[in-house]
């Protein structure tokens, strides 16, 4: 039997273990792993490939919101009563006047009729000197197939303006 070895406190170990030290064999490295060469892929049809992993139809959604001398705007999309909505992305660039910051950001979707909206609250990092605030996430946030999907942001002081522009992506799911 013959054992790698690194260091001389493994020596002492294998003594312990009682394995004699003429059957120790030392190693200055790992030893190289062979690469095997590549393939090249040529993929002829992605939408085959995309309904094979359970996507069936990819989404894309852009909105804004106008603050208008509030302290918050809002945006919605409703949904077709065939798909189920899932967001995998979100992004938002708030331009935020020089006087405000950007208090909060979210996205409000519903997945059981008979309750309440769930809000997720995505957080944003300030850029005062562009005077924006900018939120990305991937998420994994459903919306019910008929619901509507609500964007919101909130600044601290009214501000006649200021907005929001929104970016969605993931991709919504036939309902049987």
């Amino acid at each position: 039997m013959n054992v790698v070895l690194h260091s001389r406190s493994t020596l002492l170990a294998a003594m312990l273990l009682g394995i004699s030290p003429s059957a120790l064999v030392y190693a200055s490295g790992p030893a190289p792993v062979p690469v095997p060469p590549s393939t090249p892929v040529n993929i002829v049809n992605a939408a085959s490939i995309a309904h094979a992993e359970g996507i069936q139809h990819p989404f894309q959604q852009v909105a804004s919101c106008q603050g208008s001398s509030s302290t918050g705007c809002e945006s919605s999309l409703a949904l077709p009563a065939d798909r189920r909505l899932v967001l995998e992305y979100v992004s938002a660039r708030c331009t935020v006047p020089g006087n405000s910051v950007l208090v909060s950001i979210d996205v409000s979707t519903t997945v059981d009729r008979a309750s309440t909206a769930s809000r997720h609250i995505l957080s944003h990092v300030d850029h005062p000197l562009s005077h924006s605030a900018i939120a990305a996430h991937p998420v994994k946030i459903y919306a019910d197939a008929g619901s509507v999907v609500t964007l919101h942001a909130a600044i601290d002081i009214g501000q006649p303006t200021w907005a929001c522009d929104f970016s969605l992506s993931g991709q919504s799911v036939d309902v049987p």
